[in-house]
Order: structure tokens, then sequence, then C-alpha cells
């Protein structure tokens, strides 16, 4: 995917940044008198949107890039 690592590095910081702005998106919504159900709504398809961004991009960075990886994330397999 992504060859050079420094190229890969900044990804990964963006890629979080974006992670950590949809999960703020998720306080600005819940401020907004959202009614639950749409809250809830909102709140999946928020989940769904990390998900993919873990899944397609970092996981996949990560893997090609083991030493970029945090520790806490590191899995046994």
């Amino acid at each position: 995917m992504l060859k050079n690592n420094r190229v890969a590095k900044k990804v990964l910081a963006e890629l979080e940044n974006a992670s950590g702005l949809l999960n703020r998106s998720l306080f600005v919504a819940q401020d907004g008198n959202c009614d639950a159900d749409s809250y809830a709504r909102y709140k999946k398809l928020v989940g769904f949107a990390m998900g993919y961004l873990y899944t397609d991009l970092i996981r996949p960075i990560h893997k090609e890039h083991p030493e970029l990886e945090p520790e806490e994330l590191k899995r046994g397999d």
C-alpha cells in the first residue's frame, strides 16, 4: 500500500485525526438536541465509518509497517 515509512507515518497521523474528528462529532450531535433515534442512527453510522478506517486503511498500514503500530494495538496473531 504505502511503501515509504515516512509517508505511512504521516498518513496514519491524518487517519488518527480523522478518527478523532468522527468521535468528537458524536458529542456535537448528542449536544445538538437530537432525538434518541436520530442520535442512535448517527452513532451507528459513525461506528461503521471508524471501523472501515481501521480495517481498510489503518490495519493494512500497520501490517506493512509493524513498527508504526502502537503497542496497545498489537495482536498476538
